[in-house]
């Protein structure tokens, strides 16, 4: 229902949620998992959006596109979060330019890969932690993340019920 899987062709995957304002919005999540540092994350990713963007515009709607990348290459990650990271520029520079470059970030999940199993436990909880920050509902992070209700409790991210 949720899971957009773009292991070529990004497939149309939306969903709907309940912002904590009580507003009903819809929102495509992209996964991504990179399991090396890939210096053309960004450029992959854009061609995803890209295409998601063409089809959705096709449908007569644009939806916001949350791209997530789940990492545990073993190295820290040192690509940065959002497209303008990539380029070298100096500060005047992308002033100048960052009108013509396109805008997105990336909300990274870092699995550390010391501790494999502990590491994607932690990273699914942070993971959680992020997605209901951003007022996604419980139901929907539980089958994001597979998740137990009672993880989310455990580490304080939800009330006990």
């Amino acid at each position: 229902m949720l899971c957009l899987r773009l292991d070529r062709s990004p497939s149309p995957a939306a969903f709907g949620l309940r912002l904590r304002s009580g507003k009903a919005a819809h929102l495509y999540i992209l996964f991504e998992h990179k399991s090396h540092l890939d210096p053309g994350i960004f450029s992959q990713l854009l061609s995803y959006l890209a295409r998601i963007y063409r089809q959705q515009s096709q449908q007569g709607q644009l939806i916001p596109v949350l791209p997530f990348v789940f990492y545990h290459g073993g190295q820290e990650w040192k690509l940065g979060t959002n497209f303008m990271d990539r380029f070298d520029l100096d500060e005047r520079e992308a002033a100048i330019l960052s009108p013509y470059i396109p805008a997105f970030s990336i909300e990274l999940f870092d699995l550390d890969q010391a501790d494999l199993e502990q590491g994607r436990r932690t990273g699914k909880i942070e993971a959680a932690g992020r997605m209901l920050a951003r007022g996604l509902d419980v139901a929907l992070v539980l089958e994001v993340t597979g998740l137990e209700r009672q993880d989310l409790e455990d580490a304080g991210l939800i009330p006990r019920l």
